[in-house]
């Protein structure tokens, strides 16, 4: 199959376009069914995510920890990476404390998106040596440990990046 478009991202963006009314995906709706999810509103949540992390002041070329279960969470986090030009680091849910510690620090992760509170409770104590960190994002719930880095929402980093992309119209 031939694109016209020439990077991930403009066959991505393409995609989305072409397909704005047709489900993406689908998510749980806490009543045993699934909700639809259509590209245009993947679209919308992938680019205000790419414009609230661009907003952060991270550059082309940097590098966020990215720690999940498979999820449609993560498929639009990595997807924003990818339009903000920035860099994910995958890390499995299996990986130890100590191993997401060792990549966090050699990779030079500045942020960390985590699932859930119980797997960022986990890392606690490795995350007190990665000095370069400068925050995390959490997919779902609250944050129930201390943490020596502030720790934001998805939810509430989205709305920041629908409000960005709402001033520029």
């Amino acid at each position: 199959m031939k694109f016209p478009q020439q990077t991930i991202n403009e066959v991505l963006l393409w995609r989305f376009d072409e397909s704005a009314r047709s489900a993406a995906f689908f998510v749980e709706d806490g009543a045993g069914g699934f909700l639809p999810i259509s590209f245009e509103s993947c679209r919308r949540d992938i680019l205000a995510l790419a414009a609230a992390l661009r907003q952060r002041g991270l550059e082309p070329g940097d590098r966020i920890g990215l720690l999940s279960d498979v999820r449609q969470e993560w498929t639009s986090c990595d997807f924003a990476h990818l339009l903000a030009r920035v860099i994910t680091v995958g890390i499995y849910p299996t990986t130890t404390p100590e191993q997401v510690e060792y990549i966090l620090r050699h990779s030079e992760a500045r942020l960390l998106i985590v699932d859930r509170p119980e797997r960022l409770d986990a890392l606690a104590e490795a995350l007190e040596s990665c000095s370069q960190l400068e925050g995390i994002i959490l997919m779902e719930g609250e944050p129930t440990g201390p943490s020596r880095l502030p720790v934001q929402m998805l939810s509430d980093i989205l709305a920041q990046g629908h409000q960005i992309l709402d001033e520029q119209g």
